[in-house]
């Protein structure tokens, strides 16, 4: 009798096999880099680096902590990702094989509101460690 693991896992591989998956994950893994490479510019001397391979994402903030409010911050927002235990200005940034890219925008949106929110609770917690907020970054801007 099979182990019903293995059953899911062995279903898992052949979705994630599948051409059209492959395909999907490619543009994906593009968008992904196009908007976070475009907020990296947005949120400059806050958001400074962007580690990616395919859907698996880091991003680099300037605040010893700051993916640990950057974490907070997307939890508000609705989206799942986690800081690094390894270094807590690394978040870890893995979006769903099967988005639509419609999905993948609206997360684009939220994360820019959130690195403007987390950016502000850096700055809370220690004003010298995190360059003031540009006046054209506004929650009412990036909610448009």
């Amino acid at each position: 009798m099979p182990i019903p693991g293995c059953i899911a896992a062995l279903g898992v591989l052949e979705i994630t096999m599948r051409p059209h998956v492959r395909e999907q994950v490619q543009a994906l893994a593009i968008q992904f880099d196009l908007g976070l490479s475009a907020l990296r510019v947005r949120h400059d001397g806050w958001f400074t680096g962007i580690r990616q391979d395919g859907l698996v994402i880091g991003l680099e903030l300037t605040h010893p902590r700051g993916a640990m409010h950057l974490t907070r911050a997307l939890y508000d927002e609705g989206v799942w990702a986690i800081f690094s235990s390894l270094d807590p200005s690394v978040l870890q940034f893995k979006p769903g094989l099967l988005l639509t890219p419609e999905q993948a925008d609206q997360i684009l949106r939220r994360l820019d509101r959130a690195l403007l929110a987390a950016r502000a609770a850096a700055r809370a917690e220690d004003p010298a460690a995190i360059p003031s907020i540009h006046p054209h970054d506004t929650a009412a801007e990036v909610a448009a």
